[in-house]
């Protein structure tokens, strides 16, 4: 939330010209407030002027076309593609790209465009900003572009194509920006897998074997599955003795010892969906000491993390794709930023 409201008040200054998302669903309610520009909790009716700026804008959302719901309440001026899938597969990438009169935002990440995803949910994510002061990330927006006209090409969108050439053309005059640190993974748009990326990523950078890997998901392989992720990181990362599974305290049932993969150090960290005194002292900190009095709050763990160390340096994976072998069926986007 934090972050599509600074986008908005930057927007006072550098009106918003074009705007694209990329998510498995999406509520009306959010997707409304984030175009006119209203805090995303709110419920609010677009007004004549709210539509004349959604018609100009012509927002494109690309989304699974099995979530499509009836009776939905978004304007009729949205560029709306619902993805078809092929059986076992869905199209699950998270990714909101704005397009300001002379910055790019893009936010890659976990949280679907709904309510729960975007202000009650545990996620994560990556926000790049990028001007002509800030070009550092500027190779990450460029292959996010390509992607963009690749995976969505059938649509032959006309509003998808004039977001992409205005970011291409807002960048073409910046200055050259240097290699970046974060990287962009895409699974689901060609024969690699995300996790075949990884590894490239891994060797170009001249790592040795990992030595430990840590990974946050709510989602692992079923004790049933012939191949576990943990087995296939050990085969392409190297023989690591030490693992750590950060999950979500009602699925402790559905993990197994193949989901450790036999290491010598297996950790196994439970996330409550309370949360704890110290996060309830910051959420009345940012709603101006608000009492919460003995109110519960829960939040339900939607992150997904991967992080591999060698012993010198942590490569982080942060994304859409769950913890499981069949990464390549989720048609995910995912960014990895090297640290």
């Amino acid at each position: 939330r934090d972050v599509f409201e600074m986008i908005s008040d930057e927007a006072r200054k550098n009106p918003i010209r074009h705007i694209a998302a990329l998510t498995y669903e999406f509520d009306d309610q959010q997707l409304v407030n984030m175009l006119v520009g209203r805090p995303l909790d709110e419920v609010y009716e677009p007004r004549g002027f709210d539509l004349k700026r959604i018609a100009e804008l012509t927002p494109v959302v690309a989304y699974d076309a099995r979530k499509t719901r009836e009776g939905q309440a978004t304007p009729h001026f949205l560029e709306l593609l619902p993805v078809r899938m092929p059986a076992y597969a869905c199209h699950h990438p998270k990714a909101f790209l704005v397009v300001l009169e002379g910055v790019v935002h893009l936010v890659i990440g976990s949280m679907n465009l709904t309510r729960t995803g975007l202000l009650t949910n545990r996620e994560v994510f990556l926000h790049l900003r990028c001007s002509r002061l800030e070009t550092a990330d500027t190779p990450v927006l460029l292959h996010f572009f390509s992607l963009l006209e690749s995976g969505y090409a059938s649509f032959e969108s006309e509003p998808l194509a004039r977001t992409i050439a205005a970011a291409r053309e807002l960048i073409a005059n910046w200055p050259q920006a240097a290699t970046s640190t974060h990287h962009l993974v895409a699974s689901g748009y060609s024969a690699d897998t995300g996790l075949e990326r990884l590894r490239r990523l891994w060797e170009e950078d001249g790592r040795g074997p990992a030595r430990a890997v840590f990974a946050v998901s709510p989602f692992f392989d079923r004790p049933s599955s012939r191949r576990v992720l943990a087995a296939e990181l050990r085969a392409k990362f190297g023989q690591f003795d030490e693992l750590t599974l950060v999950t979500d305290a009602s699925v402790r049932a559905q993990l197994s010892r193949a989901n450790f993969a036999s290491v010598a150090e297996p950790v196994l960290r439970l996330v409550p969906p309370e949360l704890g005194q110290t996060e309830l002292d910051r959420i009345a900190r940012s709603n101006d000491l608000a009492d919460l009095g003995h109110r519960v709050v829960q939040r339900k763990l939607h992150g997904k993390v991967l992080a591999l160390h060698d012993g010198a340096r942590t490569l982080l994976y942060v994304g859409s794709a769950k913890d499981r072998k069949s990464t390549r069926l989720n048609s995910s986007h995912t960014d990895i930023s090297r640290m």
